[in-house]
């Protein structure tokens, strides 16, 4: 399997810079971290060999089986390795191969990879594939319980996963599961991995609401239980009312999150409220608890797609020096920042901003005033951090092009225009983060702390 290009040229890196870039941009940043996740897949297999394991030839076939599904069918094995928890799957077990205790690593969960390919392919294989507890996973796809009861299965086994054109089944030493026609719908012994679908004015989105994966979290402790019926009903309509707002008055996030987004991954919610992350280890993932109504659901997807944008640029190209061990001040964070984190809260509320920049032209009363703060609070923290990363030794020519061009783009919105009110507003939230974090990190020194020059 051959990675795809993952150059930047000169016009999407500027693009880029200026915090959006379109579906053009995002559609070469996915490939950037397709071809990653590629890279990966054969670092599993030739780790494995290296060490030795047990499951090295069943990497080695699962992943010749991936290859030529390709060839048949590149779509189907492009939606499976473009899977979030797929790289970071991949990223892991090269890591663990690479350890001392090697055998801990499961490099046979490459076949899993191949058989939610030939799923969606509709090819005819019959694939083994090495199972460990009571359930297996098929990566974009869902799970299968495969036995009841603990006691009777060993820690390591082996099921059959036969598929064609008229669908799946999986074979295994206690009965078998056969796969819905729709794979995304529940089933006996069978949980999908259920979709939400958004339309506004033509332009559509279909994401994975992803509460199976075990890789899609690196902290178990937050994950959400699997989503009630009626909990979906509120994703779904959330999405949509969200969607609108995004298609409507922010096109060009809206573009972006058609190229990159493929899955939202709920979280626990916190008693203070909605929480939102991104993992820079599974790209096309938007990790969070649902948000409380639209437009919080519209600016987070917005947020975290920046998040997303800047680790696939930075998989690329080398904007800083990861060797930095330095900390800044963020105005966004109560703790100093690396200068990578803080790059990242720059990247981050440029986005931010720029989503009330247009959003607050669409409300009015306390909510255009509210969208006025947000605004002038945000831009002025984002042009306050790009400068603090614009001194830093640590950036590279790479980064020092893409924080002047991003600059420049954040003093032409801290001259427009915003009424004096919120303005005021935005300046007391400024200095009284400042005031706060210099309390709480007094023997610490950063290298800027104006909230608004």
């Amino acid at each position: 399997m051959m990675p795809p290009a993952c150059d930047i040229p000169d016009d999407v890196f500027t693009a880029l810079a200026r915090g959006a870039g379109g579906y053009r941009a995002a559609r070469r940043l996915t490939a950037v971290e397709t071809s990653k996740t590629l890279l990966f897949l054969r670092g599993v297999v030739l780790e494995s060999e290296a060490a030795r394991h047990p499951e090295a030839e069943a990497a080695a076939r699962a992943y010749d089986l991936l290859a030529s599904i390709q060839h048949i069918s590149p779509g189907a094995v492009e939606a499976v390795l473009a899977y979030p928890t797929t790289g970071a799957w991949a990223r892991s077990t090269v890591l663990a191969l690479r350890d001392v205790h090697p055998f801990r690593a499961h490099p046979g969960q490459l076949a899993a990879l191949a058989a939610a390919a030939a799923i969606r392919a509709g090819s005819r294989h019959s694939i083994p594939v090495v199972a460990h507890g009571r359930v297996l996973t098929l990566p974009s796809l869902g799970q299968a319980r495969l036995s009841t009861d603990r006691s009777a299965l060993p820690m390591r086994y082996e099921v059959t996963i036969r598929t064609g054109p008229s669908g799946a089944e999986i074979i295994g030493r206690h009965g078998q599961v056969r796969l819905p026609s729709l794979s995304h719908r529940d089933a006996d012994d069978w949980r999908g991995l259920r979709r939400l679908s958004a339309s506004a004015d033509g332009a559509s989105l279909t994401v994975t609401l992803d509460d199976l994966d075990p890789h899609r979290l690196s902290d178990q402790t937050d994950f959400s239980e699997r989503v009630s019926p009626a909990e979906l009903t509120l994703w779904q309509s959330r999405l949509e009312a969200s969607w609108t707002i995004l298609v409507r008055h922010h096109w060009t996030t809206a573009a972006e999150l058609q190229a990159v987004l493929r899955t939202l991954i709920p979280l626990r919610p916190l008693p203070q409220g909605q929480r939102s992350g991104t993992d820079p280890r599974l790209f096309g993932a938007s990790v969070l608890s649902l948000p409380p109504n639209a437009l919080s659901f519209a600016l987070t997807l917005a947020h975290e797609l920046q998040h997303a944008k800047l680790v696939a640029l930075l998989d690329a190209l080398p904007l800083m020096d990861p060797e930095d061990e330095r900390r800044y001040y963020a105005p966004w964070r109560d703790d100093p920042r690396p200068l990578g984190g803080l790059l990242q809260g720059v990247y981050a509320h440029l986005g931010v901003s720029g989503f009330w920049r247009r959003q607050r032209w669409q409300e009015s009363g306390q909510a255009a005033a509210h969208a006025h703060a947000q605004f002038a609070r945000w831009r002025m923290a984002a042009l306050s951090g790009a400068r603090t990363c614009t001194a830093a030794d640590g950036v590279t020519p790479s980064g020092r092009r893409f924080l002047a061009t991003l600059t420049r783009t954040l003093r032409a919105w801290n001259r427009e225009w915003v009424p004096e009110p919120a303005l005021d507003r935005a300046r007391r939230e400024a200095w009284h983060h400042l005031m706060t974090w210099l309390a709480r990190n007094s023997a610490t020194s950063a290298a800027r702390h104006s909230p608004g020059d």
